[in-house]
């Protein structure tokens, strides 16, 4: 299982089952209890599958050459802007720029910027 990281159920999967439920509160603790101690178990699971893959990079780019490391910086670099990029212009699409853009527009108009 090393190396694999499994999808988490959402917060609406992971509903107490209508059989716990109906069974009544002396039944539901002992269920609930059991239900919290499993869903402790994926997080930890899942943060340690993410851990192990961020530790075997760190050993990995520590292990470069200079050239290399040079090189990884370059392409990480690279792909870390195009994602800023990406995110930016979702943000854009998704209208949550427009207050920030407004209040700009705003202060230009009434003379609170200065020329560059």
């Amino acid at each position: 299982m090393a190396g694999l990281l499994l999808p988490r159920p959402s917060s609406n999967e992971r509903k107490v089952p209508n059989r716990i439920a109906s069974a009544g509160p002396a039944a539901t603790a002992p269920a609930l209890a059991f239900a919290i101690s499993i869903d402790a178990v994926l997080d930890y699971t899942c943060w340690m599958v993410v851990m192990g893959k961020v530790e075997k990079i760190e050993q990995q780019v520590q292990a470069l050459s200079p050239e290399e490391l040079a090189q990884f910086r370059a392409w990480f670099l690279e792909f870390d802007w195009a994602a800023w990029d990406r995110q930016i212009e979702q943000d854009v699409r998704a209208g949550r720029l427009d207050a920030l853009a407004d209040q700009a527009l705003r202060d230009h108009a009434s003379g609170k910027t200065k020329p560059l």
